[in-house]
Formats: C-alpha cells, sequence, structure tokens
C-alpha cells in the first residue's frame, strides 16, 4: 500500500495538462523562440497569449466554471506554472494568472471583479498585481495610500511609488493593494491615466519584464468588498506557492540539460558524465530538486487552510525552491563548462531567473529568519518582498 500523502503525486489529468501546455509552448513560446524576441526587442505577442487563454483555458485555469475558468483549480494552476517554469516561458503566467487571479477572486462576487475576471479568461485583459512594501511572511506594509474621491460610489484615488513590478509595463489594469482608513483593499487602476508612471526596467532575468510604478493621486475602482479588508496575507501566499511551483520547474529543466550534455561530452575519450566527481554533482541537484518539489507541492496542498498554516507552508516552500533553483542552475552552468559561460548557450538564463525570483517576494533567510521565529517565539527580521532587490 502506498504511503504517499494524498496530493503529494502529480495525477494522471495533471499530467496530461502538463504535456498539453508544453506541447503549446514548444510551437509558440519556447525559448529559442524568446531568446530571438530578446535579442531584437521585440514584445511578446498579444496574438499567442490571446490563443493560450481561449483554445488551453490558461488564464482561467485556476477560476471556476460558474465564472468563466477552466475550473481545475490551484493545483491545477501549479501544474501549469511548472511547465512554463521549465521553458522560461514569456507568456505573463505569474502576473496575470498567479497574481491578479487569486487577487479577484478573493474578492469575493463583487461585480467589478467578476467582469474583469470575465476579460482575463478571453485573454483580450492582463493585469498584475502592484504591491507595496511587505514583510515576511506576506503581511503588507504598503506604501500605496487611497482616500475616497466623492465623485462617485466606489471611486477613490491611489498615490505612492514601487519600483519592481513583474508584467507591469504589458498591463491593460493595475490591481493595486493600498490601504484606506487603516486596512488593505483591492482597486484596479488604468495605466494609461496621466498620473500612472510606468518605467520598464533594466532587469538581470531578461525572461521576465517589470517596471517600476508611481501613482500620484490616480483615480482607481475598488474592486474588493467595500465591508471587508482585502486578505492580502492570503492572496500573496497563494502567488507565492505558484511562483515557488514555477522553480521547480525552472530547476528540474536545469538538471535535465544537465544530464543531458554529460551523456554527450565527451573527454579524454569518455562522456563527462561517466566521471565521479560529474555524477555526485548531479545525484546532488536532483536531491535538492527533489526536497524542493515535495515542500512545494505540500504548500499546494495547505491552499483552503487557515492562514497561519498557509503562510508556513507557502514561506518554507519559498525557501525551498528559491534555494534549489539557485543551486541547480549554477551547477548545471558548471557542468556545461566552458560553453555555460556564453551567451548563446541557455545556461545563464536559467541562472539569471534563479537570482531574480530569489529575490521576489521575499529572500530566502528573511523567510527563514520568520519561520525560527514561530518556532522560538522571536520577533523575525523584515524584508522587503514585493519588490525584488
Amino acid at each position: 500500500m502506498s504511503t504517499t500523502p494524498s496530493g503529494l503525486m502529480v495525477t494522471e489529468d495533471e499530467a496530461t495538462v502538463a504535456q498539453v501546455v508544453e506541447e503549446f509552448i514548444r510551437v509558440h513560446d519556447d525559448l529559442p523562440t524568446s531568446r530571438t524576441r530578446i535579442e531584437d526587442g521585440a514584445p511578446y505577442p498579444r496574438s499567442t497569449w490571446t490563443r493560450a487563454a481561449r483554445e488551453l483555458g490558461l488564464a482561467g485555469v485556476a477560476s471556476p466554471e460558474h465564472l468563466g475558468g477552466a475550473g481545475l483549480g490551484f493545483r491545477g494552476l501549479c501544474v501549469v506554472m511548472e511547465s512554463v517554469g521549465r521553458h522560461l516561458a514569456l507568456a505573463p503566467l505569474l502576473p496575470t494568472v498567479a497574481m491578479a487571479v487569486p487577487a479577484l477572486l478573493a474578492c469575493g462576487p463583487t461585480s467589478a471583479a467578476t467582469d474583469l475576471l470575465g476579460r482575463i479568461h478571453d485573454g483580450t485583459t492582463l493585469t498584475t498585481l502592484v504591491l507595496g512594501t511587505a514583510c515576511a511572511p506576506f503581511v503588507s506594509q504598503t506604501k500605496l495610500r487611497a482616500v475616497e474621491d466623492g465623485t462617485a460610489p466606489g471611486a477613490f484615488r491611489v498615490s505612492g511609488t514601487v519600483s519592481y513590478v513583474v508584467g507591469a509595463a504589458d498591463a491593460d489594469v493595475l490591481l493595486v493593494i493600498a490601504q484606506h482608513r487603516g486596512i488593505d483593499r483591492l482597486f484596479a487602476v488604468d495605466p494609461s491615466a496621466a498620473a500612472v508612471q510606468v518605467r520598464p526596467l533594466d532587469t538581470l532575468d531578461l525572461t521576465r519584464a517589470a517596471a517600476a510604478v508611481a501613482l500620484s493621486d490616480v483615480p482607481a475602482k475598488l474592486i474588493s468588498a467595500a465591508a471587508d479588508a482585502f486578505p492580502t496575507r492570503q492572496v500573496l501566499a497563494i502567488a507565492s506557492i505558484a511562483h515557488s511551483c514555477e522553480q521547480v520547474g525552472a530547476a528540474s529543466r536545469s538538471l535535465d540539460r544537465a544530464v543531458g550534455y554529460a551523456g554527450l561530452r565527451v573527454q579524454f575519450g569518455r562522456a563527462i558524465g561517466s566521471f565521479q566527481a560529474v555524477k555526485h554533482r548531479c545525484v546532488d541537484m536532483l536531491v535538492e530538486l527533489e526536497g524542493a518539489r515535495s515542500a512545494v507541492y505540500h504548500a499546494r496542498r495547505c491552499t483552503g487552510q487557515d492562514a497561519d498554516q498557509l503562510t508556513t507552508a507557502a514561506s518554507l516552500a519559498k525557501v525551498r525552491a528559491s534555494t534549489a533553483l539557485t543551486s541547480i542552475a549554477t551547477s548545471a552552468l558548471h557542468v556545461h563548462g566552458g560553453l555555460g559561460f556564453t551567451w548563446e548557450d541557455d545556461s545563464h538564463l536559467y541562472l539569471r531567473r534563479a537570482k531574480s525570483s530569489a529575490a521576489y517576494l521575499g529572500q530566502p533567510h528573511r523567510h527563514l529568519e520568520w519561520l525560527a521565529s514561530e518556532l522560538l517565539g522571536d520577533e523575525p527580521g523584515r524584508d522587503d518582498i514585493g519588490e525584488a532587490s
């Protein structure tokens, strides 16, 4: 009898979803295609995303069917994120589907949230979540403030600056978590408004666009329920778990590339994969990968649990996925030898992703400090997790 806890294994249906997504990526959004777009400075084509949303249902993969989604739930989203991470696909899954959609679903059945979800699901609208400064574990310490406009019910004005927002330059709508009367609320902002400045950034990760966003008393529409505080902590924890799944996918592909190259590269008349030092390095990479995957899959099971359990699992998954991807991407580059240090090889793209992902939504050492504080009862250190550094 199997002793594997329910939820830690990939089901047959999930494996099918992963296969379909990866086939679509190989045709429309594979890494060679992405490299060409990066080198040419070409944007990610909207037509590709619209096709992915309408033919595969990627934009609504986690949304329930009665809201126009695919109904695969958070597990389905995690499967998709892992597949996307393997190929470093440029598709806006992280900002729109892993961050913005859970935020909208957390608002409940408000008409504003439902309307925006419908536009996201059909692939016509891209959005992202604009976070102020936050502290591990996913507790908002926002720089963004909202005041009532007074011109109409639900009309507000939002002000503040955020130095790093994934997907902001391509977004049609900015979802802003801002404080109003001391509690977090979710607002929608038009990025084309005169009072909004979106400045694209030159980032380490060439496969993930980000921008600085400045809001100067910009008109905003309240999206979350007027009577309730927006559940920032839970939404950020869910987004972080999805992000960790993406990191596991990238780590898995890095390992596969390293093992494949070690079997082909011949030195001293033998494949370098036959040398004990290379064998041990690859085994260490596999151990790191499976440890991270277990932590991430456990966190995936904790969605729907109370906020403390979810946050703890998400924080642990963030630590394991970030450290594993950084270690594996570095080792994979070394296995490739001198080739791994060249622009033409893809190893540096995975290492760039590892470094930027580790900084996003909280540095691993800050999450470890908080996890230790939970066990020991000490005051945790604080760190910006809404912005990369």
